[in-house]
């Protein structure tokens, strides 16, 4: 499970930088003195890019978390031979809630394991949306006292 938080978070730096930059961008063409809007449009569209790149790898980074869980708990269902109970036999026809159902019989201890780490993601999930943005205010916040906007 590590090599998938390590993918998980790998991006969140460059994700919030790029979130900011793009608030940055939509902040500067909104505080111009004499806004003519046909001379700042530029700014207007390099900053709606930049935002709503930053928020499709955000959602992105999501979608590869809980992908790479659901192959987690494909990897644990074939070591205690719990795929012959599943509805399809192939990975990518189960949904995880499926694929949690087969771990029914098995040790209370290796039940609550899955289950605990199902629950740690979605915090991480929970967490990661609010950190990404605070984050992207803190950056637009620190970019624009650097530039003396």
């Amino acid at each position: 499970m590590n090599k998938e938080l390590q993918s998980f978070s790998r991006n969140i730096a460059s994700q919030i930088f790029i979130g900011g930059t793009g608030l940055l961008f939509l902040y500067r063409a909104d505080t111009k003195p004499g806004l003519v809007y046909y001379e700042f449009f530029g700014l207007y569209i390099v900053g709606l890019l930049l935002l709503t790149w930053s928020m499709y790898m955000a959602l992105s980074n999501a979608t590869i978390l809980r992908n790479d869980y659901r192959d987690y708990l494909w990897r644990q269902s074939k070591k205690f031979d719990r795929i012959r109970l599943m509805k399809h036999s192939e990975k990518e026809d189960n949904k995880t809630s499926d694929i949690l159902k087969t771990f029914k019989g098995l040790n209370f201890v290796d039940v609550i394991k899955f289950r605990f780490e199902g629950a740690c993601i979605l915090l991480m999930l929970f967490l990661f949306t609010i950190m990404y943005m605070l984050g992207i205010i803190a950056i637009l916040f620190q970019q624009a006292k650097a530039f003396g906007f």
